[in-house]
Formats: structure tokens, C-alpha cells, sequence
């Protein structure tokens, strides 16, 4: 099995190359270096990845993130499929809201994370943020210290399953009533419904359970 993997740190820029051996050891290649050499916990997660069903999948994404020192300090990075372009029950809205994601606007790849959407509770900051035709994902640092972030790094050692949720302000909504039907972000959309046509995402929240159980956050293992 080879997977092209997307090229994060410490990597140069390029595919990298992943090959699981019949003996389940995992080789990385790229195209200008050859074999690298990678910490032994990359490669545990490439297995675990493979073991857990990416072999049925070999165009499956992984990124390949490290530690990254920051003024003295040494922090871990995460990854979030923020939003998956479907309905989600929002607290305050009597029928289902969809964001559309051709009309979300992104004013810096460096957004907030917080936790439960709490301004007080800073838990990181993102480095990139992606928007597709279907989806939201970023990456970013765990660059909070204080207990919000304490937190979150602690239940994902634990394996807590986080998932995400977008904060964003709305500057256009369309009303969807009983009966009717839209296409957003790829797909169609029964009424009553609302669609937030243009809207500006603010920050990201670390969250026990999000409106949009299609996504999911990740916390790189912590160093021994």
C-alpha cells in the first residue's frame, strides 16, 4: 500500500511518500531526498491509520505534523475538520442553518480556538484554514495557556473523541420554507431551513458534541 501524504513539518515542501511493508513497517520516501527518517510516533500513526481502514481508502489524506518551537517554547500542533457543508441545530434558530461555503469569507489564517466559544477560554490559533466546495479544515498550534487549553491537551492524550464547531457572523441569510429546496455546498437542502449565504467565520471551538457530527479535532502526541 502507498499513500501521498500532504507536506507539513518538518518536511520540505513535495509529496512524501508512505509504504506499510508486509512486516508493518512503515518506509517514507520523497521524490528529492529518497528515505527520510521520521520520529517513530509519525509512523506508529501511519499504521494505526492503515490499521484502522485507510487501506481501503489509498487516496486518503494524512498530515504529518510536528512539535514546533515557538519563542522558547515547544508547541504541539492540531488539525480540525471544522464544518462538513451540512444542516446543523443551532442553538437560537427554530429550523436547521447551512452555512454556505461559497459565500464564507476568511479574514486571516490565524483565527482564535477556543473552547465551547468562549472568548475567555483560549485553547490555540490556527496557522491555515481551508475552505472547499464541502468543507472547512484548518491546522494550528496549541498556543493557550491556561486551563481551557490545559484541558483539551489532557482529554486528547486520553483519547478524548473532540469534535469541532465554526463561530461565525452572518452578514446575508435566505429563509427555506416547508416544501421547498435549495442546493448548497454540493447538496439539497429540504426547507424549513436557513442559509447563511454570506457570513465571515470569527473563530473555531474544541467541543464534546458540535452541531455538525461530521466533524472532528486532533491534538499531535505530546513528546516524552
Amino acid at each position: 500500500m502507498r499513500l501521498v501524504l500532504k507536506p507539513l513539518h518538518p518536511f520540505k515542501p513535495g509529496p512524501v511518500r508512505a509504504e506499510i511493508l508486509a512486516d508493518g513497517s512503515v518506509v517514507l520516501s520523497d521524490d528529492a531526498a529518497g528515505e527520510i527518517d521520521a520520529p517513530e510516533d509519525v509512523r506508529a500513526n501511519i499504521r494505526a491509520a492503515y490499521e484502522n481502514g485507510l487501506r481501503t481508502c489509498a487516496s486518503e489524506t494524512i498530515e504529518l505534523q510536528a512539535a514546533r518551537s515557538e519563542g522558547g517554547r515547544t508547541l504541539r500542533p492540531f488539525a480540525m475538520t471544522a464544518y462538513t457543508g451540512a444542516a446543523m441545530r443551532v442553538e437560537g434558530f427554530y429550523r436547521p442553518v447551512v452555512i454556505d461555503l461559497a459565500g464564507l469569507r476568511v479574514p486571516s489564517k490565524a483565527l482564535p480556538i477556543l473552547r465551547g466559544h468562549d472568548p475567555e477560554r483560549i485553547v490555540a490559533h490556527t496557522d491555515d484554514v481551508q475552505v472547499t466546495a464541502q468543507r472547512v479544515r484548518v491546522t494550528g498550534l496549541m498556543s493557550g495557556v491556561g486551563p481551557a487549553a490545559q484541558e483539551v491537551l489532557q482529554l486528547s492524550d486520553n483519547g478524548f473523541p473532540w469534535q469541532s464547531s465554526v463561530g461565525a457572523s452572518v452578514e446575508r441569510m435566505e429563509y427555506v420554507d416547508a416544501g421547498a429546496s435549495v442546493k448548497v455546498n454540493g447538496r439539497t437542502v429540504d426547507g424549513p431551513a436557513v442559509v447563511a449565504r454570506a457570513s465571515t467565520l470569527r473563530e473555531i471551538s474544541f467541543v464534546p458534541l458540535g452541531a455538525d457530527p461530521g466533524t472532528s479535532a486532533k491534538v499531535s502526541e505530546g513528546g516524552s
